[in-house]
């Protein structure tokens, strides 16, 4: 792995990857390697992108950010303990996780001119911010 990022860091790809999760710099790749051929989709990521570098985001994109670097493979954590193999380590991670979860979700809310972007739609709808309590809990036992 470590040799084939030396190489993407001279490759456009390792330029643009600011990418803050395992799962961003995949669907980052993912894109490079087959991008997108419709014209609605790439639209919505060009207004998605115009939405993040606006001057009036940039605190919030940065607390998003900060955020986003605390969210780790939770799949793989939640099989861990699905089959009663959890440790604390992994518990104390989701909790981070539903904390995380909830702030992202309340910061996506507060970009500026982002009601029609596509990722913020689907968080609202998936009701992340009812997380709100178990953030709180959260936050205490962190």
């Amino acid at each position: 792995m470590h040799s084939n990022k030396t190489k993407e860091g001279l490759s456009l790809f390792g330029t643009l990857n600011n990418t803050k999760t395992r799962y961003g710099a995949a669907l980052l790749r993912q894109w490079f390697l087959q991008p997108s051929l419709s014209p609605s989709i790439i639209t919505a990521r060009h207004d998605a992108i115009s939405v993040f570098l606006r001057q009036d985001n940039v605190e919030t994109c940065e607390l998003l950010r900060t955020s986003l670097r605390d969210v780790h493979n939770v799949p793989k954590m939640l099989v861990k303990v699905e089959q009663g193999k959890g440790s604390m380590r992994e518990w104390e991670a989701l909790t981070r996780f539903t904390y995380h979860c909830a702030v992202i979700a309340e910061m996506l809310e507060e970009l500026v001119a982002a009601e029609d972007i596509e990722v913020v739609k689907k968080v609202s709808a998936a009701e992340v911010v009812k997380l709100g309590p178990l953030a709180h809990c959260a936050r205490r036992t962190s």
